[in-house]
């Protein structure tokens, strides 16, 4: 039997708190701990007891190898089989160099060398592949090509990746549904990553369906196409759409909210304030802010 937990590695949207600019949400930023400000990502983690069978990173963006680091002083999880990326902009792969040259330096036995980043192909030839070519060139990183529609085993989880549409500058992005078989007969918990978009193609497709917990792209409160994001509004209505039993929002931004002047919600808020706004909107849904280091089960139940 698989046990399965995962991590949130972190939680922000590209640029979490503007330099020199004064509004709530950056100064909170500020106030707090400017080093626990990653860029949005995920691990999911697989344990045959308390033996570690598989690590893999849904994104690796800003911040999230300082996040790793942190998660293996205080866990101990110190090896990372794979890397999943959903599109091609650096604040979801930036870190991947650090982390792709840790590996090929640290000797472990139990580390897979390459490292193998799985992404489409448009998504490793604008992102990883061109940015930081000297990985593939020089034995630190491998390619895995995947292509939406299709799943592809991870150990005792599969995952299908999911055409999404986020911007011009982002071919290839995709969201990642991850069914995670912990026995044989048991139904599988679905876990959908949703990365950045805008739009769905298919919202209508089954798979999208009856997710145990969905982390949801949420770059501002009132709908804004230009920013080529999902807005959080938007973000309830497909939870609620897809049946999902637990969402938590992640990649909050909130700073185009000022162009909504008349609007219940019209600047960046605080985490508290977002938190408090989005307890008074979703209703019968069951949606949480995320928060950096998130680790299900064990700091907050299975939905």
């Amino acid at each position: 039997m698989v046990r399965f937990q995962l991590r949130v590695n972190g939680i922000h949207a590209a640029w979490p708190a503007l330099y020199g600019y004064d509004n709530p949400h950056c100064d909170e930023i500020r106030r707090g701990n400017p080093y626990r400000t990653a860029n949005t990502s995920f691990s999911i983690l697989q344990w045959d007891g308390d033996r570690l069978l598989r690590h893999t990173v849904v994104d690796i963006g800003l911040g999230v190898a300082p996040s790793l680091i942190e998660f293996e002083q205080t866990h101990g999880v110190r090896v990372i089989h794979e890397v999943l990326i959903t599109h091609p902009h650096f604040d979801h792969f930036g870190d991947i160099d650090w982390i792709a040259n840790s590996i090929f330096r640290n000797g472990r036995a139990d580390q897979p060398r390459p490292l193998p980043v799985y992404c489409t192909r448009p998504c490793w030839e604008i992102g990883p592949g061109r940015v930081f070519p000297w990985l593939a060139e020089k034995g630190r990183a491998r390619h895995v090509m995947i292509e939406p529609g299709r799943p592809f085993e991870i150990g005792a989880a599969q995952i299908t990746p999911m055409q999404v549409t986020h911007s011009e500058s982002a071919p290839g992005a995709a969201a990642f549904v991850a069914e995670l078989v912990e026995a044989p007969g048991r139904r599988p918990r679905k876990i959908i990553f949703t990365g950045d978009f805008l739009t769905i193609p298919d919202p209508e497709a089954p798979i999208w369906r009856d997710a145990d917990v969905c982390f949801m792209e949420s770059n501002t409160w009132n709908p804004n196409p230009k920013t080529r994001h999902q807005s959080i509004l938007d973000g309830l209505a497909l939870a609620r759409k897809w049946n999902i039993r637990r969402t938590y929002l992640v990649h909050y931004s909130g700073y185009e909210d000022a162009e909504h002047p008349q609007a219940r919600v019209n600047r960046a808020l605080t985490y508290a304030e977002l938190a408090e706004a989005v307890a008074a909107e979703r209703r019968e849904l069951d949606v949480q802010v995320a928060a950096h280091g998130l680790l299900l089960p064990d700091e907050a139940p299975w939905p």
